[in-house]
């Protein structure tokens, strides 16, 4: 089925109106679940100080996850979610010499809400480099 022709069955299928414009391939709306999620290096001279996740819409964190993807080194690793404004939320702590796989998450209670063309972080603490995350974060599209 062309593009066109699935936009426009969205548009019929869930009465509601969906951008149809060339280049549009989703219709996301206000209410629904969405994932973003990238890697994250540990290595030397690979971590940066704080990833920026833009969103061009309204939404709230609802959960923060990661998964080993190469063995961690040593000590724990700390990662740390924040909005635009630097209030931090929940944290999730990696454990030092974490095997490939492992999952940890949390959910924020408070500090989650990201505004429309705006950002939220995630910063990484870890004293002894090496290891690589996947790191996703679930949220709730508001606006």
């Amino acid at each position: 089925m062309p593009l066109n022709e699935m936009l426009e069955f969205s548009k019929t299928a869930y009465g509601t109106e969906v951008n149809t414009q060339p280049g549009i391939t989703s219709c996301f709306l206000p209410g629904q679940y969405g994932v973003v999620s990238f890697p994250l290096s540990l290595e030397t001279n690979f971590c940066p100080t704080a990833v920026k996740i833009y969103f061009p819409f309204k939404c709230t964190i609802v959960r923060i996850r990661s998964i080993v993807t190469l063995a961690l080194a040593a000590d724990d690793c700390v990662l740390t979610g924040a909005n635009s404004v630097g209030n931090t939320t929940l944290t999730v702590t990696i454990a030092g010499a974490a095997a490939l796989d492992e999952e940890d998450s949390c959910v924020p209670a408070d500090n989650n809400t990201v505004a429309a063309d705006s950002y939220y972080s995630i910063t990484s603490a870890k004293t002894t480099k090496g290891g690589e995350l996947l790191v996703s974060l679930e949220y709730l599209r508001t606006a």
